[in-house]
């Protein structure tokens, strides 16, 4: 039995996909005993395809590894903490229900003391109650903003 039929018969039979497709393609890469009437040109181009093939694979794999490490260390927000002290932009004018827009959603605002907002101004998130936010006009002085 060569090689390729050992290696294609231990990926039908084991469940670890990663170890047999890396001893897949090192039994490919030894074949040696397979060339059959393959000329010798065609086949240093197949394992040189093979070779890169497993090469992007490995690349590709440390990548998602790296990736998956990364997006581990940053802790989600979510909740109510997530819209306090945040920059809206109002997407309709709050006289003084309106609609804001928010991370690219758009969601329904009520300004601070009734006041009236018009569409474009950006807003500070100062609370939310259920599916409302209260909002209050954004000022770029921090004294202001109470």
């Amino acid at each position: 039995m060569t090689n390729f039929n050992y290696e294609f018969q231990y990926m039908q039979k084991n469940g670890d996909e990663i170890l047999s497709l890396i001893s897949f393609f090192l039994g490919l890469a030894d074949m040696d005993n397979f060339r059959g009437d393959w000329t010798a040109f065609w086949f240093a181009a197949f394992k040189a395809v093979l070779l890169g093939l497993g090469i992007a694979g490995a690349l590709y794999l440390i990548l998602v590894i790296i990736g998956v490490s990364r997006m581990r260390g940053h802790k989600p927000v979510h909740g109510k903490e997530e819209f306090l002290n945040a920059d809206a932009y109002v997407f309709t004018e709050l006289n003084p229900k309106g609609l804001v827009r928010f991370k690219g959603e758009i969601w329904r605002a009520v300004s601070k003391n009734g006041h009236t907002i018009s569409r474009g101004e950006t807003v500070k998130i100062i609370a939310r109650k259920d599916m409302t936010l209260l909002v209050d006009l954004y000022f770029d002085d921090p004294s202001k903003n109470i």
